[in-house]
């Protein structure tokens, strides 16, 4: 007698495909099912749960892959073209140095004196990349490349952690492109009162205007890859001005022997303005995941922040010894800007500034689109344009109301930039390593967190104190 069975197969569809992918195959569905009942306790113990690789002190076992990242990359997001090479993200971290801090830094020379100046710049160059490194060694023994700093603060230290290397991070962007906005004010007042525009002179609103034409537009470009191409651009010009304006410190030197040499009274007033130069990991995690070969970034950030270093010694050297005393909070307003070649190189400067204003939004979305309540309160890409020319307006309101840069950037980067450059990642690097590391490096992070909070509170109380003169 002939037997015959009929097999009934059941199988889960794979939900979110809306594009052309080549199978990976049933299986990944079984072992989604599994991860989907295993994410939720290794969260809470802070483990990860790439599909490939998870450690967590010492323990080390394999999933197929990760619930929370999508099987089809975003457009321009997962293709590799549409990615940076490593060049353009080198010009998008010597942006991220070089901006409005280099042009305060020959006043804080004048503070503090050249010879620990030049100390300073190269022990905070140095903290900052070693610091960023041990973030990125976290990332990459993760495989996680689309982590940012507050995921692994979360993943490790929970919530709280999270949630204040947030607020430094909208605090840090956020107060940067305020003063970017400052600064264009003070630059179109200083012109127009050269030129004799009185309205534009005595009022801070035309002057806003002017900017906001310009910034505007850009921050509604919401590929970071885009500014790849400005920053190219923006970096080449910048240098040329750099030059030209270094040639031009050369031929006014005075006496050298009249120049400061170390001042430490003065490092309550200026020591945030060395950590606001180099500060970066929200920027730098941004650059990553934009880059097409990540595992690289290590080589060019130390190579671009070397760079960068001996740039912003030798601008601040060359303008302190020209200018001497009288040297401004902002060198470029030390310049007769009714001269042809100044009008231009400074007017010049000034776009390189607008241009890099938007670049300061990507990390404060970010964290914002990182919440829940965000997700559900901006559902459409038109809501978030329209909440990105909000916040245009809401920096420039505020701007209104700086009225020294060089104090506004101090206490940004002592309060804010701080903890997030020599605070934060060491104690993740810890957390993650702490089976790891040996008994000497362990000193090594106590003593670099020790310098972190120590430079983080003689910085903020200074600003506190000229902000409390301000009023008083």
């Amino acid at each position: 007698q002939t037997v015959h069975c009929l097999y009934f197969f059941f199988f889960q569809a794979e939900d979110g495909i809306r594009d052309f992918c080549l199978s990976r195959g049933l299986g990944d569905v079984y072992k989604r099912q599994y991860q989907r009942r295993v994410h939720g306790e290794q969260m809470q113990r802070g483990e990860d749960t790439n599909p490939q690789f998870q450690h967590n002190a010492g323990n080390t076992e394999t999933f197929a892959v990760d619930e929370d990242k999508p099987l089809v990359a975003k457009a321009g997001v997962g293709s590799h073209s549409m990615k940076s090479t490593n060049l353009e993200a080198a010009y998008n971290i010597y942006k991220v140095c070089i901006g409005i801090g280099i042009l305060i830094l020959p006043s804080v020379f004048k503070q503090t004196g050249w010879l620990l100046s030049f100390v300073l710049i190269g022990i905070f160059a140095l903290i900052c990349y070693y610091c960023m490194c041990l973030i990125l060694k976290v990332s990459d023994r993760l495989r996680r490349n689309d982590l940012t700093l507050y995921d692994l603060g979360e993943r490790f230290y929970g919530e709280q952690m999270s949630l204040m290397i947030k607020l430094c991070i909208v605090f840090i962007q956020g107060g940067t492109a305020i003063v970017y906005l400052a600064f264009v004010r003070d630059y179109l007042k200083a012109i127009s009162c050269e030129i004799g525009i009185q309205s534009t002179c005595t009022h801070d609103t035309y002057s806003l205007l002017f900017a906001m034409l310009i910034i505007l537009p850009l921050s509604l470009i919401t590929n970071f890859h885009f500014f790849s191409y400005v920053s190219i651009v923006a970096s080449v010009l910048q240098m040329v001005i750099f030059v030209v304006l270094s040639g031009h410190h050369v031929t006014r030197l005075g006496s050298f022997a009249a120049l400061s040499i170390a001042n430490p009274e003065s490092l309550r007033f200026t020591i945030g303005n060395f950590i606001f130069v180099f500060e970066g990991v929200p920027t730098i995690m941004e650059i990553r995941r934009s880059m097409q070969t990540p595992s690289s970034l290590p080589s060019v950030l130390g190579k671009v922040y070397v760079f960068a270093s001996l740039v912003c010694f030798i601008f601040a050297l060359l303008g302190y010894w020209a200018f001497g005393n009288e040297t401004s909070s902002i060198i470029l307003f030390n310049y007769d800007l009714a001269r042809p070649l100044f009008f231009s190189l400074v007017f010049g400067y000034m776009l390189i500034i607008l241009l890099s204003f938007p670049i300061q939004f990507f990390p404060i979305l970010e964290c914002m689109q990182s919440s829940q309540k965000f997700k559900d309160y901006i559902r459409d890409h038109s809501q978030l344009l329209f909440f990105r020319f909000l916040f245009v307006l809401f920096f420039a309101f505020c701007a209104f109301f700086i009225q020294s840069l060089d104090l506004a950037v101090n206490f940004i980067g002592a309060f804010f930039a701080g903890p997030i450059s020599f605070i934060f990642p060491i104690m993740i690097y810890n957390k993650f390593f702490e089976k790891e590391m040996s008994e000497s490096k362990i000193w090594l992070h106590r003593f670099l967190i020790f310098i972190g909070v120590v430079a983080s509170i003689i910085g903020s109380a200074g600003s506190l104190e000229k902000i409390a003169g301000l009023f008083i």
